[in-house]
């Protein structure tokens, strides 16, 4: 198939979306409450015009291609037999707090993937952002251009010829204006503002204007020169992303793709985001009590155990922690084995890993790294799994509560992520004291999948913990 052979379909589905949204009676908040939900946190709402909208473009989809598998923001995805190949992913109210507060830049976003014959191994073919307060809507096909034009979703008549392509933003211009978006948690968000900050100097200003969808969209029409917005999901840029492309903007996608893995940096347009984005944790996985732990009953706050992202600063005292952990604690004969010295190589691992570390009084006291199934610090994850890795605490605050900190926040962050079933970790087989924490937090022994040491009788056992049932 051709991308273009998507196109009537994208369309159709956006503005049957876009259409349910524009029944909102009014764009101005003193005329009436509209119920909410919330979602992640405080202010990540959801409305059943998010819900009904989802349900106008799904219906749209299945009607046309029962066999394409649909992604959305509100509803799972759909399982099929026979799969085609193509899915659709749908954001159909992006903005929501805009349209809950009566600011018309909100609307509806519809893309699919899969292959054509100008993609044989799989690409965003077709994309459309209808935004029906603001009486536009953008399309675009890949190879096929990026387009625009002015429309009013209550009217079935399109027309095509009044349709404007679209060419990006002008490169010449020395008043740069950059887009970017806040997440909803005070976590990210800080990690966010400091970002920014790395990046403002190339720009004249910046807008936040509350839809990642619309601000590429504008990037493609030239009104921006450039967005970045960190930890985005996939139904927030699949078809902005798309739009920005083919209007010849270079466009920067998540790295893990659907961006649930790990988050990562959704760019279009020339700006120089800060780097190794997966050193900040998913903040979503903080739980209600953000990131602190109490040490025990009758604890002063000077018992408070903080849980957070590893900084540079740390990798001396991550290094002194696991050495003492696993050499003075004689699980190695010394530091000079093989192994310990791949894992005392700090700053590498932090390179290729997400790793956390838990913080006591203003110290270090422990330390953890994660992984998943094909990365470099993966020793026996499954695709649907979450493996943490070297949780060392450091010997002199023993029972500290450090290891289970760590380990609930690890538990707290796979939640969060939807394709993980299962959180697994590989411990030695008289580790005693570990095997009591895991015990203790709910994993289960899999036998199973023991190992040894390659070349070594040092057998290695398996402990997992149940996300979901799968």
């Amino acid at each position: 198939m051709k991308p273009e052979d998507f196109l009537e379909l994208t369309l159709k589905a956006a503005r049957a979306g876009a259409a349910v949204l524009a029944a909102r009676a009014s764009f101005s908040p003193a005329t009436g409450h509209i119920a909410t939900d919330s979602k992640s946190a405080a202010g990540d709402w959801v409305t059943e015009f998010d819900r009904n909208a989802e349900q106008a473009v799904r219906e749209v989809l299945r009607a046309a291609r029962p066999q394409d598998q649909i992604s959305g923001e509100e509803y799972e995805t759909t399982t099929v037999e026979n799969p085609s190949g193509y899915r659709w992913s749908i954001d159909p109210l992006d903005g929501t707090v805009n349209f809950v507060r009566g600011i018309p830049f909100f609307g509806c976003s519809v893309a699919v993937f899969g292959s054509a014959d100008n993609a044989p191994e799989g690409a965003w073919l077709a994309g459309a952002v209808v935004a029906p307060a603001l009486n536009v809507e953008y399309f675009a096909t890949r190879g096929g251009g990026a387009w625009m034009r002015s429309i009013d979703v209550r009217n079935t008549e399109y027309d095509d010829a009044a349709a404007v392509r679209l060419h990006g933003p002008d490169a010449s211009s020395d008043a740069r204006i950059l887009a970017t978006g806040l997440g909803y948690d005070a976590a990210r968000r800080a990690y966010q503002v400091a970002a920014l900050a790395e990046m403002l100097p190339d720009f004249a200003n910046i807008r936040r204007l509350g839809s990642a969808a619309l601000d590429l969209c504008l990037v493609a029409e030239g009104k921006l020169d450039a967005y970045a917005e960190f930890g985005t999901q996939e139904f927030d840029w699949a078809a902005g992303a798309l739009i920005a492309e083919e209007s010849g903007t270079p466009v920067r996608r998540p790295s893990s793709g659907d961006g649930t893995r790990w988050p990562d940096w959704m760019v279009a347009g020339e700006v120089n985001v800060p780097r190794s984005p997966r050193r900040t944790p998913d903040p979503q996985s903080i739980l209600d009590d953000p990131i602190k732990h109490r040490a025990g009953a009758g604890k002063s706050s000077a018992g408070v155990v903080i849980v957070r992202d590893a900084l540079p600063d740390d990798y001396l005292e991550i290094r002194r922690i696991t050495h003492d952990a696993y050499v003075t604690g004689g699980y190695f004969g010394s530091a000079e084995e093989p192994y310990m010295q791949r894992v005392g190589n700090v700053a590498d691992r932090h390179e290729d890993a997400l790793m956390w570390v838990a913080e006591r009084d203003g110290q270090v006291v422990g330390s953890v790294t994660l992984a998943r199934a094909g990365e470099k610090w993966a020793d026996i994850a499954r695709e649907d799994e979450l493996e943490f890795r070297l949780l060392a605490v450091d010997p002199n605050v023993q029972r500290s509560g450090a290891g289970s900190a760590l380990v609930e926040r690890i538990l707290a962050y796979a939640k969060t992520l939807p394709d993980v079933n299962r959180v697994s970790l590989t411990t030695g087989s008289d580790w005693l004291p570990a095997h009591a924490l895991y015990n203790q937090l709910g994993f289960q022994r899999v036998p199973d999948r023991d190992w040894y040491v390659p070349g070594t009788d040092i057998k290695l056992v398996v402990y997992a913990y149940e996300i979901r049932e799968h």
